[in-house]
């Protein structure tokens, strides 16, 4: 999120994050406000003292308390938002979280102008509010009318603490259901955490779930398996467990298991 914290302090007025992980994004966002900073008055605010609206088809906008009324269509969002700006400007500024956006047909023959045009219209106001708009979900194709006015953030799946934390919050919430688990050993945890691996936060608790419910215990075989049918729902990529007999089990191809096995650390975690 550092990236994103520089774009706020410039006041970049548009990011774009592509991710499934809706819940883990807003929960970075919400746990690194206070450290981001902008310069009002000559003086480092901390987004903290900001607004913070996030906008839902289903919902519409709300802030942490309440939902506002009346903007579950977009359309109404945008307006609601650009009504906001007078009264942000003179304070520290507001952060809009836009989720399902990307839902929308925004370029293309069947783009709404209606909507292309409110959408330019809000980021081009938003410098001037102290506004930033970050649109996130897993697709999001600008139309050329806004595109070079927004930038894209990379957001990574779970590195190796993250996932660490996951385990952790997995076996306390299964001991809570009085399943009477032990923290894994070194050995298990290092299987248990290359099975959650290239997994999204909310698949790699649900392997771990899906391991508690099966077997009672962290199975590292049933993480393995959850992880591979996580992949293959993609289309992208399939995972194909190793033959018990490894590169044995392949007649000839001597040559090639033997740059294989010198760049074993390459393709391992």
């Amino acid at each position: 999120m550092k990236q994103l914290e520089s774009y706020w302090a410039a006041g970049v007025p548009g990011v774009v994050i592509l991710t499934p992980e809706e819940e883990r994004v807003l929960k970075d966002i919400r746990s690194g406000a206070n450290k981001w900073t902008r310069m009002v008055d000559g003086a480092g605010k901390p987004l903290g003292q900001a607004e913070v609206l996030l906008w839902s088809c289903t919902e519409g906008l709300r802030n942490e308390t309440e939902i506002i009324s009346n903007t579950k269509d977009i359309i109404a969002a945008l307006n609601h938002v650009k009504g906001r700006y007078e009264s942000w400007s003179t304070e520290v500024g507001a952060v809009v979280i836009w989720r399902d956006l990307g839902t929308f047909p925004l370029s293309g023959p069947g783009s709404n102008p209606l909507l292309v045009r409110s959408i330019r219209e809000v980021l081009s106001g938003a410098k001037g509010a102290g506004a930033m708009h970050i649109f996130v979900g897993p697709r999001f194709d600008p139309a050329p009318e806004f595109s070079r006015m927004i930038r894209q953030v990379e957001y990574d799946l779970p590195d190796r603490p993250a996932l660490e934390e996951i385990l952790a919050t997995s076996v306390t919430n299964a001991n809570s259901g009085g399943f009477g688990i032990s923290p894994p050993t070194d050995g298990d945890r290092e299987r248990l955490l290359v099975g959650m691996g290239g997994l999204t936060a909310w698949e790699a608790e649900d392997a771990l779930a899906v391991a508690i419910a099966e077997t009672g215990t962290l199975d590292s075989e049933v993480v393995f398996r959850e992880k591979v049918a996580a992949l293959k729902v993609g289309g992208g990529v399939e995972v194909c467990k190793p033959h018990p007999d490894g590169l044995d089990a392949i007649g000839g191809l001597d040559l090639l298991k033997e740059w294989l096995v010198r760049r074993r650390k390459a393709w391992s975690d």
